[in-house]
């Protein structure tokens, strides 16, 4: 598991975590049963990934494809 390094709130509805190995995530919170949005990228800040979480749980991890 990563080690949390530091969560920077932009506003009430939108933060960054930077983990130790680098990489970070943005979160960004919606009203209603949607819940948020992680967007993932590596240490480079390249995204790699997205995932929707809410009460009800999370959808899956999405790998980011560039075509």
């Amino acid at each position: 598991m990563k080690e949390l390094l530091e969560k920077i709130d932009i506003d009430h509805s939108k933060s960054i975590r930077k983990f130790e190995d680098g990489t970070w995530e943005l979160h960004i919170q919606m009203t209603g049963p949607t819940g948020a949005m992680v967007y993932f990228f590596d240490e480079y800040g390249r995204l790699t990934g997205r995932q929707r979480r809410s009460y009800m749980g999370y959808s899956k991890l999405y790998q980011a494809k560039f075509e």
